[in-house]
C-alpha cells in the first residue's frame, strides 16, 4: 500500500487531472484569440492590397496618359 510520502512523491512527478484539463483549456482558448487575431489581420490585408491596386491602377494610368501626350504633340 501506498504511504503518504509516497504519495506526495508521486503528486511532484504526475500532473492531476484537473490541472491537465485547465492547462488544455488556456491552450484551447489562446488558439482561439490567436485565430481570431489573424482573420483581423488577413481582412485589413486584403483592404490594403486592394487600395494598392487602386493607387497602382491610377498611377499607371496617369503615366500612360502623360506619355502618349508627349509622343501625340
Amino acid at each position: 500500500m501506498l504511504t503518504p510520502e509516497d504519495l506526495a512523491q508521486l503528486d511532484n512527478i504526475y500532473v492531476r487531472k484537473d490541472d491537465c484539463n485547465d492547462r488544455h483549456a488556456d491552450t484551447a482558448r489562446e488558439i482561439s484569440e490567436l485565430t481570431i487575431s489573424q482573420a483581423k489581420i488577413n481582412t485589413q490585408l486584403g483592404m490594403l492590397i486592394k487600395i494598392n491596386a487602386a493607387e497602382l491602377g491610377a498611377v499607371g494610368t496617369a503615366i500612360i496618359a502623360a506619355i502618349m501626350k508627349l509622343i501625340l504633340k
